[in-house]
Order: structure tokens, then sequence, then C-alpha cells
């Protein structure tokens, strides 16, 4: 018993030095174990219990080279990660909550306080306000034109993510535009084309919009999202689509691990201080074709239910990061093409700004910042209102032809 006694003072000092130390906390922890087998191997007398802390200092010992080896490897990034953290205070209701169909939804009628922090540096503190159908407001303005409406899909590109309420892009495109429409945002963060789909399956958009005719969908997306909902995707929790042995696309189930899968965000920051761990655990791997066309599958079919049901357009909004995969956004930008999907580039609206990043980018966060998302809003209220007329014009040249 007092053995087992001893085992629990170095437990508590490493997980005080993984919780307290932002570098090589788990160096600094398999000191703390190395140094207390050390003391146990010189006063064990029983020879099994020596081996036993033997056996084990060596394998303390292996993780802690290892980790001084991959830290002496890696690039600038693990430590900016590591210096990035996320603290929120819940204003009113909650944070998120869970949905049979779609996974991981913001709590209705909620408002957090979101602050991020690089270091002792304070990148951005936001308001995020959520309205009674887990979506992030909108104006409350009158709308000149009640029955149209635009549906913005996508991650937190699209929720807003480092913005404050009025300006992510679906807010701003509707003041944009004058009230000509309504704009609703259903976007959210780390969402992919596995939760629009779901979402549209199972007729999830429709809740508040009765009394709007959506008239185009914009799902603006960004090459990660080949690693959403995909075989490559390492998520716990959301829709789950597969190809059937015919080559069709399916829903197999909403994965998830209950409480541990929608805590893990707790705990991912921790075992991320480790990059030995994180490349175990963390680790992206190489798409493959068949991710890219499950991604597309995915956008087709979600394009297919939305134009059949509303008689409306369907549009992607495709960014390129700068930090994907070399030839990934071609290969999915071709399939996207070859399937006959309207797509809209980011270089359309921001040229070069895969070189110039900057001004267009959250410091340290990667999120897109108020100005992108006012130049997206402007754009799109130029392209839509291009689109109706040119949609007009066909039309009437059709009625003329039938005549």
């Amino acid at each position: 018993m007092r053995k087992l006694f001893l085992l629990v003072i170095p437990s508590l000092l490493s997980l005080i030095l993984i919780y307290k130390i932002q570098y090589f906390a788990y160096i600094y922890a398999s000191i703390v174990w190395l140094a207390f087998c050390l003391v146990m191997i010189f006063q064990a007398k029983n020879e099994i219990i020596k081996l036993f802390y033997i056996y084990f200092g060596s394998i303390v010992l292996a993780f802690s080279l290892a980790e001084i080896y991959t830290l002496a490897n890696t690039e600038n990034e693990f430590f900016n990660q590591t210096l990035l953290k996320q603290e929120v205070k819940i204003n009113y209701g909650g944070y998120n909550t869970y949905d049979d169909q779609i996974g991981l939804i913001p709590t209705k009628n909620s408002q957090r306080n979101v602050r991020l922090k690089y270091g002792d540096s304070l990148i951005y503190e936001v308001t995020q306000t959520i309205d009674q159908y887990s979506r992030r407001i909108m104006p409350l303005n009158s709308i000149a034109n009640p029955n149209k409406a635009v549906l913005f899909f996508g991650c937190s590109f699209t929720f807003g993510s480092g913005v404050e309420d009025h300006e992510a892009m679906p807010y701003q495109f509707q003041k944009i535009s004058g009230g000509e429409y309504k704009a609703i945002n259903y976007g959210y963060a780390s969402y992919g084309a596995h939760q629009m789909l779901a979402m549209l399956e199972h007729k999830k958009e429709q809740q508040g919009i009765k009394g709007y005719q959506p008239k185009f969908a914009i799902y603006q997306f960004i090459t990660d999202h080949v690693f959403r909902g995909t075989e490559s995707s390492q998520e716990l929790v959301g829709p789950k689509y597969r190809f059937d042995e015919k080559g069709k696309l399916k829903k197999e189930s909403t994965y998830s691990l209950d409480m541990i899968s929608r805590n893990i965000n707790k705990y991912q920051y921790y075992i991320k201080k480790s990059i030995l761990l994180s490349n175990i655990f963390f680790h992206r791997t190489q798409s493959h074709q068949n991710d890219i066309n499950l991604l597309v599958a995915m956008i087709q079919k979600s394009a297919d239910i939305f134009e059949s049901r509303y008689h409306g357009k369907f549009y992607c909004l495709f960014w390129e990061e700068k930090w994907s995969e070399v030839g990934l956004y071609e290969k999915i930008l071709k399939r996207l093409k070859d399937k006959h999907i309207n797509v809209i580039e980011m270089e359309e609206i921001i040229p070069g700004y895969t070189e110039h990043y900057d001004p267009y980018i959250l410091y340290k966060d990667e999120h897109p910042n108020s100005k992108a998302h006012q130049k997206i809003a402007e754009y799109l209220t130029t392209f839509l209102k291009r689109d109706k007329k040119l949609s007009q014009r066909i039309n009437i040249k059709t009625s003329l032809n039938n005549e």
C-alpha cells in the first residue's frame, strides 16, 4: 500500500507540470519519473520490484529521448500551436449540444465570449450569439423582399470564428445586399460537407425559414474539408457517409462517443504539448483520391437536394490554404468541375491572397478577419445580383422560344 502511495507523488507532480508549463512539459515530467525510478531502483530490496523500475525507467527514458529528437527536428508551427489558448466564458445558455443527425451544434438561445491568446498576447475577444435554431444571429432590420433567402453552409469560416456577430460574412452579406435577401448562417466550427448534407437530408435547414424562399445556397469550404467526414477523417462526432458496393453515397450513422468525444477538445490541448503524442494521435495523413471523391459526392448530393427542393442555385466558395497539401486544391477543383458543380474560387474575390495572406487572416489563428468577411460579402452581393439577372434573361428567352 505504501509503495502504491509513493506512485501518487510523481503522478501528481507530472500532471501539474503538464498543466502549468507551456514548453517541454513532457520532458520535465519524464525527468520527474526518471528521478523517481532511480530512487526506487537503489532503495528496492526485492529484485522483481527493482527490475520493474528498471524497465519502466527505460520506457520513460526512451519516450523523453524520442520527444527531444522530434522537437529538434520539428518546425515552429508546433510552438505556435502550444502557445495558442482559447478561453470561453458563457454569458447565457450553454456552449454545444448534441443532435442525433448532425453531431455537435451550438446551444440554442446562447451567447459566449471567446478570447484567443498567443502566449500573453490577446489575438481577439469576440461575442458569439446563437439564435433559437442553433444558428449565429443575423441582422433584425426589415427585409425588403421577405420571400428571398440565401443559405450559407460551411465551417468556422462561414460561422465567423474570431470575428464579432456583425462582422461574420453572412451577417455582412444581408446588410450589404440592402435587405434584398435574408441570410441564414448554418456554418459552425469543424463542420464539413457531411454536416451540410445531413442537414439537408433531414430537412434541418427548414427550421426557422417559414415565409422565405431560398434562392441560393453557398457552401464555403477549405481544402482541409477533404479530411472531414471522409475515410481519412479522425473525427469522433458527426455524420458518417461512405460509398456502398455499387459506388453510391449512403449515410451509415452519426458516430459519437458521448461525453468523452464531446469534451475531447479540453484534453487535446494538453496532449498536444507533446510533439511526439501529437504526431501519434493527431497526425494528418496524405489525402487519397477516395477522400476527394467522397467530399465531392457529398457536395453534389447537397446541391441536388437544395436545387430540387427550392429550385434555387447552389454554389461552392473554395479556399486554398497556404499550408495545404501540394496539388490538393487542383485535384478537388478538377473533380468539382468534372461533376459540373458551380464553384467560386477565392482567387476571384481576393486576387493573390495565397501569396499575401496576412491582411486577410487573423494573426496566428489562420481564420479570415473582418476585412476578408466584408470582401466576400461584397463580392457575393454583386455576383448573385448578376446571376439573378442572367437567370431572368434565360427564362424570358426560353419562354419566347417555347411560344
